[in-house]
């Protein structure tokens, strides 16, 4: 049985297992929406999408990095190498992204609204269809990019900070930087 603590009481307390699952194979990435409703588990053979603790659909899926849901989780996304893939929560492929380059890191905003990714020197912004809104070349190997809630990107590359406001507007916040 599990045990709970209680840092109020410092006491010990039994906790219920609400459910259990198991995956052909071992476990990559995991997500899951605001409510612990829809939740997926990229393994490395397969994508696992579990609705109210119950397995829904398994997809085979090879060279799997990432996936992430939305909050109203409507959509899922999953990253390998060199693809992006976006499923709804039913497990049905809505639209795929297939890069030239080894994806790095990808970020999606909450809404889904937002995709963002990059690899080497590039970065590029799709929309919740897999359309490319925003993609700029970097003089440099980008380091790190993060998404803020309002969808304004900070980029690092060696010796600088960017910050782009409205997938546009550049701005340098920080040159001449050891990051």
């Amino acid at each position: 049985m599990l045990r709970s603590t209680s840092i109020k009481n410092d006491s010990w307390k039994p906790v219920k297992l609400l459910a259990r699952q198991s995956v052909d194979s071992p476990i990559i990435d995991i997500s899951c929406d605001s409510k612990g409703e829809v939740a997926a588990v990229l393994s490395e053979s397969e994508l696992n999408i579990f609705t109210n603790r119950e397995l829904l659909t398994n997809i085979p899926f090879d060279n799997g990095k990432k996936v992430s849901i939305t909050e109203d989780s409507q959509l899922i996304f999953v990253v390998s190498d060199e693809k992006i893939m976006c499923y709804d929560s039913w497990g049905q492929l809505q639209w795929e992204y297939l890069s030239s380059s080894i994806i790095s890191k990808m970020h999606a905003s909450s809404d889904g609204n937002t995709i963002l990714f990059f690899s080497e020197k590039f970065v590029k912004v799709l929309n919740r269809f897999g359309e490319i809104n925003w993609e700029h070349e970097f003089a440099s190997d980008i380091l790190d990019v993060s998404l803020s809630k309002s969808n304004e990107l900070i980029i690092s590359v060696d010796k600088s900070l960017f910050l782009v406001k409205n997938e546009k507007e550049i701005t340098t916040l920080k040159s001449g930087i050891n990051v």
